[in-house]
């Protein structure tokens, strides 16, 4: 009897480890799977950002006015996609 007993809390305690252990492995490949995207995405985003900022100042870009956006240039449609499109497909994964 006293081996049964001791049996059974083994296999729970094995049991308990193991769930305890697919947890950590699944919330440390959530941080890895996060922190991996956002370096991706600000990777990408970069060159898109560099030409935005290089051309805010270039105009006397007043930021007391208001405007409205009307659409965005031929040239920033393609990239902005792309990073939208990434961004629902690994969000979604």
């Amino acid at each position: 009897m006293q081996k049964l007993a001791f049996w059974l809390i083994y296999t729970e305690m094995k049991c308990a480890l193991c769930v305890c252990g697919c947890q950590l492995a699944r919330n440390a490949y959530r941080d890895v799977d996060a922190r991996l995207f956002d370096k991706y995405v600000e990777e990408k985003a970069g060159p898109v950002i560099g030409a935005l900022e290089q051309n805010m100042y270039v105009g006397m870009f007043d930021w007391s006015a208001t405007y409205h956006v009307t659409g965005i240039a031929a040239f920033l449609k393609l990239p902005v996609h792309v990073v939208i499109l990434l961004y629902l497909l690994l969000y979604f994964i």
